[in-house]
C-alpha cells in the first residue's frame, strides 16, 4: 500500500472589539500580534500590522470615537491567505478608481494607498449600522 502525505491546512479565526479612540490602532496591532505570534512570516506579519493600523486609524477618524463607537475586528488565517474585516459605525466612503494621497497642509490618504499596494484584494461595504473595510494578504504562514 502506498503511503500518502496529507498536509494539514492552517485555519485560525479570531475576532475582538475595541473602543474607538486614539488608542485603538495600538490596541488592535497588539491583539493581532498576540493572536498570530509565530504563525506568519515576518514580512507578512509586518504588512498585516501596518494595514490594520491604517484601517483602524481611518475608522477612528471617520467613524467616531468613544465607547459607543466600537471597532469590530475579524481575522482569518489560511495556508497562504490572511483575511481581515474591520467594521465601525461610520457612514463609509466611496473611493476613487485609485487611492490618491493628499499633500500639503491637509496631508493624508496614505492609508488607502498602502492598502491598495500591499493587499491582494480589498473592498468596502455597508455593515449593520455602519461600514466595513476588508482586505486580503497573500504570503507564507509559518506552516505554509
Amino acid at each position: 500500500m502506498a503511503s500518502r502525505e496529507f498536509r494539514q491546512k492552517l485555519s485560525m479565526v479570531f475576532g475582538f472589539v475595541v473602543p474607538s479612540g486614539l488608542e485603538a490602532p495600538r490596541r488592535v496591532r497588539q491583539a493581532v500580534r498576540q493572536h498570530l505570534q509565530g504563525a506568519l512570516e515576518a514580512g507578512l506579519a509586518a504588512d498585516l500590522e501596518l494595514l490594520v493600523s491604517e484601517v483602524v486609524t481611518n475608522a477612528v477618524r471617520h467613524g467616531g470615537s468613544g465607547l459607543r463607537n466600537a471597532i469590530d475586528v475579524r481575522v482569518e488565517v489560511g495556508d497562504d491567505t490572511v483575511s481581515v474585516s474591520i467594521s465601525d459605525s461610520g457612514d463609509g466612503f466611496a473611493p476613487g478608481t485609485r487611492p490618491q494621497p493628499r499633500l500639503g497642509r491637509d496631508a493624508g490618504g496614505f492609508g488607502l494607498l498602502l492598502l491598495d499596494r500591499l493587499s491582494t484584494r480589498w473592498g468596502i461595504e455597508p455593515d449593520d449600522g455602519g461600514f466595513r473595510v476588508w482586505f486580503r494578504l497573500t504570503g507564507r504562514t509559518a506552516s505554509g
